[in-house]
């Protein structure tokens, strides 16, 4: 059976999304946890390749600027 999967890259653009939309804290504090258990398979380019787009970009630099990501 095939079943269609979320990446962890297209999870990250949503969670960035209905932060905008909503001003959740929770979706940021998401990303966080996605971006550390994705470690070094997550694929950034693809990410920033979208965020624009998106309308993203300043909350995807909060997020990677954060001490949390450092």
């Amino acid at each position: 059976m095939r079943l269609p999967v979320a990446s962890v890259e297209d999870l990250v653009l949503a969670k960035l999304e209905w932060a905008k939309l909503g001003g959740s804290r929770r979706q940021i504090d998401d990303v966080h946890e996605l971006l550390l258990v994705a470690g070094d398979r997550f694929d950034r380019a693809y990410v920033e390749s979208w965020i624009e787009a998106l309308g993203v970009a300043a909350l995807w630099r909060s997020v990677v600027t954060s001490p949390e990501q450092a």
